[in-house]
């Protein structure tokens, strides 16, 4: 039940996203229409070869528009989320209330910190980040029926 609850955190950050994305113009049915395609050509001009650090850099230029929105909305919820426990208690310490993996300051931390606290927030006693994200929830009217 854990792991499908946080995987359905997952996807509801996955619809904030989207939803970011459609307000700055993306259109399903033109789904790749920001990819910069013309600055992977000319990274690649110096470049005869690929090894699995140029994909990346590939990627993160030719993604750029995806990638800045997407990385705008997953610190843009947990920045809210804690502000809201700190409000909740002043003592709050995020180590305390969060796996090392989705206290992590990187990419990949930040965006399990979201499905984390969700799975939090709804399985057993929340810790004061569910209750937070509980609030949150009910703040941005994820929340249908309590």
């Amino acid at each position: 039940v854990y792991a499908i609850t946080h995987e359905y955190g997952h996807m509801l950050q996955n619809m904030l996203i989207a939803k970011r994305f459609k307000t700055d113009g993306w259109t399903p049915d033109n789904d790749e229409q920001f990819r910069d395609k013309d600055g992977v050509r000319k990274f690649m001009q110096d470049y005869d070869y690929y090894t699995p650090a140029l994909r990346k850099k590939i990627a993160d230029i030719d993604y750029k528009w995806y990638n800045d929105r997407r990385n705008e909305v997953i610190d843009t919820c947990r920045k809210e989320i804690i502000a809201i426990a700190k409000k909740n208690n002043k003592k709050f310490k995020l180590k305390e209330n969060i796996s090392k993996y989705g206290g992590k300051n990187t990419a990949s931390g930040r965006a399990e910190f979201f499905a984390e606290v969700f799975a939090n927030s709804q399985l057993g006693a929340p810790n004061e980040l569910g209750i937070a994200m509980q609030q949150w929830l009910k703040q941005k009217g994820l929340v249908q029926n309590e």
